[in-house]
């Protein structure tokens, strides 16, 4: 007799677990501080359709010096790190030529610069949060070692995940892969991909803008497996397409945390 109740046991707990999984998975989605952050840059936008707070970036279009892997002085770059501070959200560093190499030597020198980089910016901007744009992703690829190293120097983690194509299961699974890849480098800070509402400049589809489901399937995966995300664009006409709907019902719904901390308004020339 013993023997037939015991599979039936064994069985009930497997089934009690497996749906204790999805369930546990659903309340830390709605416990989290998931944030969403505007810095989009469509000519035709206004902030007011959207009422989540704007990021900060700070990048080599401000410093062209590090585009050649040159460092600028430190007070002109402190100096451009308080221009850059109009908003209420984080401070993205975006340089993109400074990067983790498979060349020790060259490796050991732009870990050096990333985290002057860093360090800098946070005397400049005491208590603002900081990360790396493609972090982790492009900057951290080629040494990963030297990559939990530069994790110490930031707050938040700004991976990279436009879209590419038109296979969903695949953008889930890099968001997953990204998520993965920034709790290696440290589980406690928050993990923030940018997103775009166009497909990526350097596929087929360059410029076309994602189908209304896509995007609500990319912004509700991100609320399922990230702790936030930046909305990102280029500066083309595009801020009343459907991405805006789509984006405030999932506001409206997700209610993350990064609302403007100050009315809202137009928004005012983006550089």
């Amino acid at each position: 007799m013993n023997l037939r109740i015991l599979p039936a046991a064994l069985l009930s707990l497997a089934l009690a677990f497996a749906f204790a999984l999805p369930m546990q998975a659903q309340v830390q989605a709605q416990t989290r501080d998931f944030k969403l952050y505007n810095n989009t840059k469509y000519t035709d936008g206004d902030d007011r359709r959207l009422d989540i707070a704007r990021s900060n970036l700070l990048g080599e279009p401000q410093l062209p010096e590090l585009a050649k892997g040159v460092m600028p002085d430190e007070k002109r770059y402190k100096d451009a790190v308080r221009a850059s501070l109009g908003n209420p959200g984080p401070l993205v560093l975006d340089f993109e030529h400074i990067n983790l190499a498979k060349d020790p030597q060259l490796s050991a020198t732009n870990l050096d610069k990333l985290q002057t980089l860093a360090r800098w910016a946070r005397e400049a901007a005491p208590g603002r949060q900081i990360g790396y744009y493609g972090f982790p992703g492009s900057i951290d690829k080629n040494d990963p070692a030297r990559g939990k190293q530069l994790a110490e120097s930031v707050d938040l983690f700004f991976p990279s995940l436009y879209t590419v194509d038109d296979d969903r299961d695949r953008w889930r699974r890099r968001l997953d892969n990204m998520v993965a890849a920034a709790r290696k480098l440290d589980a406690s800070k928050p993990v923030l991909p940018f997103v775009w509402p166009q497909y990526h400049d350097k596929t087929p589809r360059d410029g076309e803008f994602v189908a209304s489901d896509y995007w609500k399937f990319q912004l509700d995966q991100l609320h399922r497996a990230a702790d936030g995300a930046v909305i990102w664009s280029k500066r083309v006409s595009g801020g009343e397409r459907d991405w805006v709907p789509v984006t405030r019902s999932f506001i409206q719904s997700a209610k993350p945390a990064s609302s403007p901390s100050q009315p809202s308004r137009r928004a005012a020339p983006r550089p």
